[in-house]
């Protein structure tokens, strides 16, 4: 536990009775397990958990409740970051200091279900397996007794220090002494260990991941400067030098040949060493070198995580890093791409970045106002032939003819060619020589920017092969197979499973970060993918230490040398439910129904109380039997966490634990479908359904299956417009519903949201068709209409809360925040979902027209007549109905409901919400990040006087609207909070940030500004 997190220690639980609690450690035991109700706390991360433990105080839990919840989240805090989704023995065995205290066995027992054994004197077992070790290793010969004062009393002294020239690292080496031996202390591989070790030195491999650096970066031989710091610093001529190239475009003028402009001639642009670049550095610099621009590769500064404006995984931070760098230098023009998808090097689903890595150039840009950045959206789905984007801004932006750039261009996609085909030569040799040797070797996984660089990566490649262990870049690799998933590393990565699994002596070390969403849901399939045999996963970022790293190489390799391959015993084969076309399903047992059956029962994940219901009334209406609304509380987290890693978007363990919910209450000979919308990448929520789909198979669970009518399925029979017809209204209703209800918590006479949930209650059990919902929609507005209040909600200031649906709707994951602002009378008004529908709708034609080179709209409209009977006019025509069918319907019933007086907004308009947005990211980045920041940019035009931006734990998306709207907000003089839920009590720090947010947002109403538009 204490290479994963300390937080599962005795030493943590000791600490955190005593300091908050004034409990000893001996006291600890008695009280937890005489507790009655042990306080919940977090599940994701017990580090932090003092500041839960003093909220639980003001809240009023006795200490045995409190110290109770400290011994159930040191139990809950290894599930989640140790077990993960591993599956747990029919009987567990607890060892270590921490099993002195038997209310931690208890919590263990009681968390897992299973008995929990807790041999004698827990605390030794550790000692003991070291001496047994080591006798081993001795050949059972004892030498002579050496008491622990001898062995504690020579002091060590630094005696000094220099700079090891065996490889390009140059680490500093320090020497010191003990009991007058010296011992060298330091780098990053095992070199200086081994000597001080006094082991036979390991003959050396070649170190794959700093040759694949030499052919990506061409990097010359160099003599090491005073510090390896320095040395990188001076290095600004990478590829073919300037020089060459001057001399090129003198003879090309010579000939009467036309070369770039001079406003791009002689002109230094920056390349970041971050990201993309560890990929695509000869495309970038070739292209611009060939302009005749000097390209300056930039070093990474420290500091640059200082200017980020959200909490970024540990590349994003490197990324601020290489950015200061190069403004420290004076570098003026930086070139920071949007890189979409890479290309296909195989068939696969697609081949996207990270949202973070494409959102790369929007964030910087908030981050670094003053510096010019070089932003083409690139996008390589076609190769890199296929893409003009570069050509088209050096013309544009850059003063360069069209003929220079194309020629540019060509030669840039020549050298990156030549470099993947160099590393392919590279993956094949290695991967042909590992197999016949015979003995292990590393296929090293990850996104090229941390499993390949020293400053992300703790130089994993340089230590194993300083250890004699041939690591393999898994870039480096041909694909064997098509690739799974959306996302271009996570293929890679499993591309590199596949080939583990086909040989014995390859084992897979995949390379993270702690907050990487996409790797955690790669990851979660690598269990099931290699079986018994050994992998490592390293989670790294910048407080990471690199003695840890160390050891845990050397453990890793220990496994790897006592591996041995274990057959599994034959299992009875399990076959999942699964529909099939025209709305069928293929039960467990082979029996076949449709989904309108009787036995079949349909469930919605609840996010939003209002939402959910609205939308199973709406399921009914199509012939479908909608089942009970899931609970959405804690119990449903905390489950679906045992099962997952924790580093997932928090939707998914809440999915998790709703799905095991209805499984162990639906009744007898139901077949039950989840509803799970598949998200497009680069979101990934993408990747629900493949996670969902093992979960179900895993666990076994017998017909149950994943309910998702779209257009690769033919919508399971159903007629599009039909769902349109029935959903939409439905959509509008829950976001109307959930309106109401935040308006009357601020003026609602007492008793008036009991009044809403009983009449709301009243008509989704007389709405049982769609003719009844419209018949019954007007009785339910004079219903509402009548509600008492105690003023006109017009009058009160008002608060947009932008962000994920899965969180803006319910006072779930904002724990007592919607009651402060309550209490001081304002107005919080969610973004509708209905919204993010119509953006969809609107970004479809957007697409369309922008092939036209126009925007949606009078033109586009022209023209997509004109081309009637061509398939991009009749698409144009057909996403256009599409949308304004949307757009009525959510006027029209919007209109109905504002005659009860308590809506506070108006209906929804896409096309501001669109161009708002693409003002500061781009629309291809497809899911809620542009209308997010959309919605967050005409808060003001609309009357707002504040803005919440609420995202679950670890969505990226969150992230990157966080660094673009808090500047941008902060311009407007828009107060702004910024809020990621974990699905637990708000903390004592954030409550503070929620009271000044508060005062801010009073002060701006009662200052005159403009009336919304």
């Amino acid at each position: 536990m204490n290479n994963a997190c300390s937080a599962g220690t005795g030493s943590f639980l000791e600490e955190s009775a005593q300091s908050d609690l004034g409990i000893t450690v001996s006291g600890i035991a008695d009280l937890a397990i005489a507790a009655a109700a042990p306080v919940q706390f977090k599940a994701t991360c017990a580090a932090f958990i003092n500041s839960d433990i003093r909220l639980a105080q003001q809240k009023g839990h006795p200490r045995d409740n409190i110290v109770a919840g400290l011994v159930y989240a040191i139990a809950a805090n290894y599930l989640n970051r140790v077990k993960g989704p591993r599956y747990v023995g029919k009987k567990v065995f607890l060892q270590g200091g921490v099993a002195l205290n038997h209310a931690v066995g208890h919590a263990f027992a009681h968390s897992v279900g299973r008995p929990v054994v807790i041999p004698p004197s827990p605390e030794l077992l550790g000692a003991l397996g070291v001496a047994l070790l080591a006798l081993t290793r001795s050949g059972s010969v004892l030498g002579a007794p050496v008491d622990l004062r001898t062995l504690g009393s020579p002091d060590m002294q630094l005696v000094g220090r220099f700079t090891c020239g065996a490889c390009k690292m140059y680490c500093t080496i320090d020497r010191f002494m003990v009991a007058g031996r010296r011992f060298p202390f330091g780098g990053r591989c095992s070199l200086y260990e081994n000597v001080w070790k006094r082991k036979a030195r390991t003959a050396g491999v070649t170190d794959l991941v700093e040759r694949r650096a030499e052919i990506l970066f061409q990097v010359p031989p160099c003599r090491p400067a005073a510090t390896p710091k320095e040395e990188r610093v001076a290095r600004k001529h990478w590829g073919v030098g300037p020089a060459y190239e001057q001399a090129k475009a003198f003879v090309r003028e010579s000939l009467g040949h036309r070369t770039a402009a001079a406003a791009a001639k002689d002109v230094r642009i920056g390349i970041p060493r971050a990201l993309t670049t560890h990929s695509l550095f000869p495309l970038y610099s070739t292209f611009f070198t060939h302009l005749g621009m000097e390209v300056v590769l930039s070093d990474v500064d420290p500091r640059g995580d200082l200017t980020s404006n959200s909490g970024f995984c540990f590349p994003a931070q490197i990324a601020h890093g290489a950015v200061l760098d190069l403004t420290r230098r004076n570098v003026a023009l930086i070139f920071v791409p949007h890189v979409m998808r890479m290309p296909h090097p195989n068939h696969c689903r697609e081949s996207y970045l990270c949202p973070i890595t494409q959102a790369e150039p929007y964030f910087l840009a908030k981050a670094f106002p003053d510096s010019r950045l070089l932003s083409p959206v690139l996008d390589f789905t076609n190769g890199y032939e296929g893409c003009t984007a570069l050509v088209d801004t050096a013309v544009q932006q850059l003063g360069v003819t069209q003929e220079a750039a194309e020629a540019a261009w060509t030669g840039a996609v020549r050298a990156q060619t030549e470099a993947e085909r160099t590393l392919r030569e590279l993956g094949t040799q290695a991967l042909e020589a590992a197999i016949a040797a015979g003995k292990p070797a590393i296929l090293l996984a990850g996104h090229s920017y941390n499993a390949f660089t020293p400053e992300a990566s703790q130089s994993v490649g340089k230590k194993l092969s300083s250890m004699g262990v041939a690591a393999i870049p898994a870039d480096c690799l041909l694909p064997v197979g098509e690739g799974p998933t959306s996302w271009h590393f996570a293929n890679q990565v499993l591309n590199a499973v596949a080939i583990a699994k086909q040989y014995p002596p390859l084992f897979l070390l995949s390379v993270s970060n702690f907050s990487c969403t996409i790797d955690a849901f790669t990851h979660s399939m690598l269990a099931s993918e290699l079986g018994s045999k050994p992998y490592l996963i390293l989670e790294i970022d910048a407080h990471t230490a690199d003695a840890g790293v160390q050891t845990r190489l050397e453990a890793f390799l220990d496994i790897i040398g006592n591996y041995q391959e274990s057959r599994r015993g034959s299992t009875d084969t399990f076959t999942p439910c699964r529909l099939i076309a025209d709305g069928h399903i293929i039960r467990s047992s082979g029996e076949q129904v449709h989904l309108t059956d009787p036995q079949v029962t349909i469930y919605f994940p609840n996010f939003s109380p209002y939402h959910t219901r609205a939308v199973a009334m709406a399921s009914r209406w199509l012939g479908l039997h909608p089942g009970s609304i899931l609970p959405l509380n804690r119990a449903q987290l905390d489950r679906g966490l045992q099962y997952t890693s924790g580093r997932e978007c928090l939707p998914l363990p809440i999915c998790i634990g709703q799905l095991l919910h209805l499984h162990e209450q639906r009744r007898p000979g139901e077949v039950a479908g989840f509803y799970m919308l598949r998200g497009g990448a680069p979101c990934v929520s993408d990747s629900y359904m493949g996670y969902l789909e093992r979960f179900i198979t895993e666990q076994r669970m017998a017909d149950l299956f994943l309910f998702d009518p779209r257009e690769e399925n033919d919508y399971l029979g159903f007629d599009k417009e039909r769902l349109t017809k029935s959903f939409s209204p439905a959509i509008v209703l829950g976001d109307v519903l959930v309106e109401i209800d935040q308006v009357l918590r601020v003026v609602g006479a007492p008793g008036s949201i009991e009044h809403l949930h009983n009449e709301w209650e009243q008509f989704t059990e007389r709405t049982r068709t769609l003719d009844d919902f419209h018949a019954n929609v007007p009785a339910f507005v004079d219903a509402l209409a009548r509600l008492p209040r105690t003023k006109d909600p017009l009058t009160c200031p008002r608060v947009v809360v932008a962000g994920d649906f899965f969180t803006r709707f319910s006072s779930f994951f904002m724990d007592g925040v919607r009651d402060r602002y309550a209490e001081r009378g304002i107005v919080l008004k969610p973004v509708d979902l209905s919204d993010l529908f119509l953006y969809f709708a609107y970004d479809e034609m957007a697409w369309t027209a922008r092939h036209w080179g126009m925007q949606p709209g009078g033109l586009a409209m022209a023209k997509a007549r004109t081309r009637i009977f061509e398939p991009e006019g009749k698409q144009y025509l057909q996403q256009w109905v599409g949308h304004q069918m949307l757009h009525g319907i959510e006027e029209h019933y919007r209109g109905l409901f504002q005659k009860t007086g308590l809506l506070v907004a108006g209906a929804n308009v896409a096309s501001t919400v669109f161009h708002e947005g693409a003002e500061h990211v781009s629309h291809t980045i497809w899911g809620e990040l542009l209308p997010t920041i959309g919605k967050g940019l005409d808060a003001a035009r609309e009357g707002y006087d504040g803005l919440i931006l609420i995202g679950p734990f670890n969505c990226l998306p969150f992230r990157i609207s966080e660094a673009i709207l808090k500047p941008l907000s902060i311009q407007q003089g828009m107060p702004i909070l910024t809020y990621e839920s974990d699905g637990y009590a708000v903390s004592p720090s954030v409550l503070r940030q929620i009271d000044v947010h508060i005062q801010q947002v009073l002060d701006h109403a009662s200052r005159p500004h403009a009336a919304p538009a």
